[in-house]
């Protein structure tokens, strides 16, 4: 996604809005900037509650599905960065919009290996628990996309509204996947913005 440039990334992520959109697809990706600035834009949200259907939603980032189910958490997340990717934040590292700290000593839970995802989403799955998976490029998508693939085979059941986070460069196969899974796609609106104001 680097290769893309900004005015190649605004694009595809316009593509994957318009495409999910005409899915039915319409969930949105807001607060990762400043605490000051996640503090207006929640009490934005809260104003326009009453005209809009808009609610805010809470994830806890961990590799422990039991021990959050322990903690009484229902919502539950983690990144996915396939293989030998840059262990850095994904907003920073693929949307290209600051420079990023390398997280490779860090807590953060960071899924590298297939097998070790889906062991993931379907421990947290089979606990009804919404998994969000922060997945950009076509390569992390479908990593997650199999492993909720097999968690919905494995237990029988698909009604549990997960979701794949930032989702930069989905192919239109990948976001048909997604509704058909019955998945939500959280798209990284204030990269674009970022994107658009800094570099265009």
């Amino acid at each position: 996604s680097k290769r893309l440039g900004a005015k190649g990334r605004v694009r595809s992520q316009l593509r994957t809005a318009n495409e999910c959109i005409g899915l039915g697809i319409t969930s949105l990706h807001t607060f990762e900037e400043a605490p000051d600035l996640i503090r207006r834009q929640v009490k934005s949200i809260l104003r326009a509650q009453s005209a809009m259907p808009l609610r805010l939603t809470n994830f806890i980032q961990t590799n422990n599905p039991l021990r959050a189910a322990q903690l009484a958490f229902t919502r539950i997340s983690a990144i996915v960065l396939p293989g030998n990717s840059s262990p850095r934040h994904t907003d920073d590292w693929l949307l290209g919009m600051h420079s990023s700290p390398d997280l490779t000593h860090h807590t953060l839970p960071i899924f590298h290996e297939q097998e070790a995802l889906n062991r993931f989403v379907f421990e947290a799955h089979c606990r009804n628990m919404q998994v969000a998976l922060n997945a950009v490029d076509t390569k992390a998508i479908e990593m997650a996309l199999t492993a909720f693939e097999r968690a919905f085979s494995r237990s029988g059941r698909v009604d549990a509204r997960h979701r794949i986070e930032l989702c930069l460069t989905p192919t239109t196969d990948q976001i048909q996947r997604l509704a058909r899974l019955g998945l939500g796609v959280v798209l990284p609106v204030n990269g674009l913005r970022s994107i658009a104001e800094d570099e265009l």
